[in-house]
């Protein structure tokens, strides 16, 4: 039988497993996202090496996968949009004007 050692917990993230998140780790996760900003430069992979860093240094790797990290991330700040801009005045700003404007990828 296999042991629930890292690679039991890898194999799980990557099948779907879904991580529950306590406040404190969500918490230090915003810490850590702000205290690494730099490893976030916009080229190629460095969002995933980036977000494995992140990871690791919170002892999260092999529960978390970088894009379960990247999808927590969006979502919190999805959430902090919506919070600081109640009704959806946040997006008005990604839309084009037009009739069709804001049903791209930043909208919503």
């Amino acid at each position: 039988m296999a042991s629930h050692g890292t690679e039991t917990a890898e194999a799980s993230a990557g099948a779907g497993f879904v991580f529950k998140w306590s406040k404190e780790q969500t918490a230090t996760f915003i810490k850590m996202r702000g205290d690494n900003e730099s490893l976030f430069t916009g080229a190629k992979f460095s969002a995933a090496i980036a977000w494995r860093t992140v990871l690791e240094d919170m002892g999260l790797q092999g529960s978390v996968t970088p894009l379960q990290a990247k999808k927590k991330w969006d979502n919190l700040k999805k959430r902090y949009k919506d919070c600081k801009y109640p009704g959806g005045h946040a997006t008005a700003k990604f839309s084009s004007g037009g009739p069709r404007g804001g049903r791209g990828r930043g909208s919503g």
